[in-house]
């Protein structure tokens, strides 16, 4: 089994790009009406609302067991983020009741409300979705009521309309969902959008459900505050321009251009986790075009921020972007719960300022990490020369994703000079295997693919999942993956040694261990083990020597630092000093390499050599006739 999984394609987490496109002028209809807001409500609630309504595309048109877990998991999962962490400014619920569309566009006010020239459309919609004539307000036609047909207020803050068509922008099967808003109050505050899920994209198994949930909370955000559309109707243009310096493997240096979410909240809080208080605001996407340039993060700077315009790894929503719901003058933001967001922590104004290339360099040269860039090639096109290393959250196994592409790249993002095992005449086609990221590479979690399987993906990197926990015979180095598991770095190649036979696994460098926090510091525990091996100090090492299926496996693990570990989890003191160990060897006493095949031999030996022995010692009895 353990060379199965050699057989196997390893593959990075799949890259699977946002495909919101901000809504036309003509497709957003602003009401000019004052919306009612419940009192009562005010003073019941501080959360936020959000009214959905499923389209018979969900409810009639999905198999079954799709339906209701779009209905009852995804969207509640998704929603949930928002209804928790965001207030309507002032408090209160919404009676929400949407404007019609009209024919042509064409309109004019009346007081407060909207008229209807050449009278209004049959039906008013919303992005795939079709409003319900009891959500919209009578059409009104040249000052003519024209549609008298009951309507009912919704009482909440936000209609969401949930569609599952297979539309065009589906054929690409990177594309999970997209959204859009499309009515906006008199404030310019949306009040409703869509979000439509790509059938072919739902799933049930436990691997798809962090992407399927993050991606429609991401589109979610785009609805309601993430999008240029919506940018102009802040309290003031939050978006700068600013030039910088591009420095080129060539030599030459060009200057790029640069646009910035420079609102208050944001600026303050990407110049606290940045450490750098030069930062004019949280720089915005420039590649990927229309929907995905200006209405996310630079992937470059904000890898797993989750509104980024690529799903790589671990999303996750930082106060960065709560900062920008606040910034917009519509929202009230909760951000204790703002999720640890540490790619780029504290690295400082060059990180963000610099190319990635230059940022290599100058790190090498003062004998720092280039962390969390990498420059060891994945592979060079014939054969693999990846080794696993953690993710910066040690919550998952990974790769650099430094890749050969089949033209060399345009000297903006031609990074290197020499790499370890390419020659230098193709150093030039190496670049990070995510275009969003300025081809800069980085470590990004995988997952391991059986092209003859009916599902592509069976089994990928992330420790939590207990689903990846590998079968005995294919589990070289011991992992333990579930929800008390974290990425631990291994010191040396492990093997498997017998009879003088010797296998190593020279690809993992890094593995997924059970650990937990007690007496002030990590304890890790392997699988087959029942007790926990103890971390006293970073750097420490465990040495692991156990016979499994009479194979003598050693490997030693390196011990993270205590607060690297448990400091999220515990109290922020948890961890005690670091010390040294009270025996300077941490882990399993020394085997004997086992040979059992061999002793086995001996004794069928020494048996056969005692029958000769006897045959010719016996007395031959001769018998007369």
């Amino acid at each position: 089994m353990v060379w199965l999984w050699m057989l196997l394609c390893l593959a990075s987490a799949g890259a699977h790009r946002c495909a919101y496109q901000p809504p036309r002028p003509g497709d957003v209809i602003v009401s000019h009406r004052r919306n009612s807001v419940n009192r009562r409500a005010r003073s019941l609630s501080d959360k936020f609302h959000i009214h959905t309504v499923f389209d018979r595309s969900v409810t009639k048109d999905l198999p079954q067991n799709l339906s209701i877990h779009v209905k009852d998991f995804l969207i509640p999962h998704a929603m949930e983020y928002w209804t928790k962490n965001l207030r309507l400014k002032g408090g209160g619920i919404n009676g929400i009741t949407l404007e019609r569309g009209c024919i042509s566009h064409n309109e004019y006010l009346w007081g407060n409300r909207r008229v209807c020239t050449f009278g209004c459309l049959p039906e008013t919609k919303c992005g795939e979705a079709v409003i319900p004539d009891h959500h919209l307000y009578p059409c009104l036609s040249r000052k003519i009521v024209v549609n008298t047909s009951p309507i009912r207020q919704v009482m909440t803050n936000f209609i969401l309309y949930i569609t599952a068509f297979n539309s065009t922008r589906c054929n690409d099967m990177a594309t999970v969902a997209y959204a859009v808003h499309c009515q906006q109050d008199s404030t310019k505050r949306p009040i409703a959008g869509n979000v439509n899920i790509c059938p072919a994209s739902l799933s049930t198994r436990p691997h798809d459900q962090e992407l399927l949930i993050s991606t429609i909370k991401h589109e979610i955000a785009h609805a309601l505050v993430f999008s240029d559309a919506l940018f102009k109707d802040f309290p003031r243009n939050p978006i700068r321009t600013i030039k910088r310096d591009w420095p080129m493997r060539n030599g030459h240096v060009v200057q790029r251009r640069h646009h910035v979410i420079a609102s208050p909240r944001v600026a303050e809080e990407v110049q606290r986790h940045f450490n750098c208080s030069n930062l004019l605001g949280a720089e915005l996407e420039d590649q990927g075009g229309y929907g995905t340039s200006m209405v996310h993060w630079e992937k470059r700077i904000f890898e797993n921020e989750a509104m980024t315009g690529t799903h790589t790894q671990n999303p996750v929503y930082s106060r960065i972007t709560l900062a920008l719901f606040e910034d917009s003058g519509w929202y009230d933001v909760s951000y204790e719960s703002a999720e640890d967001f540490m790619y780029g922590k504290n690295l400082g104004c060059d990180f963000v300022q610099m190319t990635c290339g230059e940022w290599i360099r100058t790190r090498q040269e003062q004998g720092l990490s280039i962390m969390p860039f990498c420059q060891a090639p994945k592979h060079d096109g014939l054969r693999s020369l990846a080794v696993t290393s953690c993710t910066s959250e040690r919550n998952a196994l990974s790769f650099c994703n430094l890749i050969p592409y089949e033209e060399e790249l345009i000297p903006y993002y031609q990074y290197f000079e020499h790499l370890n095992g390419i020659s230098d005449a193709k150093v030039s086609f190496y670049g990070g295997s995510v275009e969003l990221a300025d081809y800069c590479p980085f470590y990004q979690a995988f997952a391991w693919r059986d092209p003859a399987a009916d599902q592509p993906f069976f089994r990928d990197s992330r420790c939590s999942l207990d689903i990846n926990t590998p079968t005995v015979d294919s589990n070289p180095i011991m992992e333990v993956y579930g929800n008390s598991s974290k990425c631990f770095d291994l010191l040396i190649t492990w093997t498997e040694r017998k009879c003088g036979r010797v296998k190593t696994f020279s690809q993992n460098l890094a593995g997924c261990y059970e650990y937990t926090c007690k007496k002030g510091r990590v304890n890790v525990r392997v699988a087959g083990s029942s007790s926990y091996y103890p971390c006293y100090h970073e750097g420490q090492h465990i040495h692991i020597n156990q016979i499994i299926n009479g194979w003598l496996r050693q490997g030693i693990i390196v011990c993270p630092s205590c607060d690297e570990i448990c400091g999220a989890d515990d109290e922020p003191d948890f961890c005690g000093p670091e010390q040294e160990p009270p025996h300077k060897y941490i882990g399993d006493e020394p085997l004997v390499e086992p040979c059992a095949a061999n002793s086995q031999s001996i004794k069928r030996v020494f048996l056969i050599m005692s029958f000769i022995f006897l045959l010719r010692h016996i007395p031959v009895v001769q018998t007369y006739v």
